[in-house]
């Protein structure tokens, strides 16, 4: 509800704020829900809370499935093998070379801007989009467009029971009776939490993202309480169409 007051006092931009605000809060909705379909990729289960990003790998080798066994979990950084390792097992599942990406989360990229194969000259040259030690920006690596997202999901296991929750936050799990992402309820009254991240390197026919209607605002005015009434909504659906086109790996947050 924007109220009349705020013209009074000179905020007439106010409007534009909250529209801006809540368009990008629908499109976040949207990321997150196409990013928690990467646990299911490669016939990964969430079926319980004990083997969430099952089918998952992780950053160290790009082979390894991910465990939170042992109360920590052996989710590691992004190394160039991995990536080349995963690079290879889509190869072998006949996913075209073509049109391919990688999402990490920040903590990944700055793994990657330290490793001299993707930012010293003798590796990427001098100039253009690939010279990461100039632009900090990662370009392609080996033909796959690099993406930086800060709603890849967030992985808690606990370290009494390994079980795990998926969060889009940092925050750590605290209450007995806690319910996911994945609507698992976890039982965290007892125990700390090891915090990992999800990426995903997908080509781009592993996830559909369908959309009737785009994000819209709409403004009604209401008498009543002096003021103007602003909702956004879009309608929208999100699911996995190739589940060998894409591999979801787990990172240390």
């Amino acid at each position: 509800m924007i109220e009349d007051i705020i013209k009074v006092q000179s905020m007439p931009s106010l409007r534009q704020f909250h529209t801006d605000d809540s368009g990008y809060a629908l499109a976040t909705r949207v990321d997150r829900d196409l990013h928690l379909l990467g646990a299911t990729l490669q016939s990964g289960s969430i079926s319980g809370a004990t083997n969430l990003y099952e089918a998952a790998v992780i950053g160290g080798d790009g082979s390894t499935t991910f465990t939170g066994a042992a109360g920590t979990g052996n989710g590691t950084d992004l190394t160039d093998a991995a990536i080349r390792q995963m690079l290879q097992t889509l190869d072998d599942a006949d996913v075209p070379f073509s049109e391919r990406a990688l999402i990490l989360p920040p903590c990944q990229k700055n793994v990657l801007l330290g490793l001299s194969r993707f930012t010293e000259q003798a590796f990427v040259g001098e100039a253009g989009m690939g010279n990461s030690i100039r632009n900090g920006k990662l370009g392609d690596i080996y033909g796959v467009e690099v993406y930086v997202s800060t709603a890849c999901p967030w992985i808690h296991v606990n370290s009494t029971t390994s079980t795990q929750s998926v969060t889009f936050s940092s925050t750590s799990p605290t209450t007995s009776a806690y319910s996911d992402e994945f609507s698992l309820t976890v039982d965290w009254s007892s125990g700390s939490d090891t915090k990992y991240r999800a990426g995903m390197i997908l080509h781009k026919d592993a996830l559909v993202h369908a959309e009737q209607q785009s994000i819209r605002s709409q403004v009604q005015y209401k008498q009543e309480y002096l003021g103007t009434l602003m909702t956004s909504d879009t309608i929208y659906g999100v699911a996995e169409l190739r589940d060998n086109a894409g591999i979801a790996f787990v990172v240390p947050a």
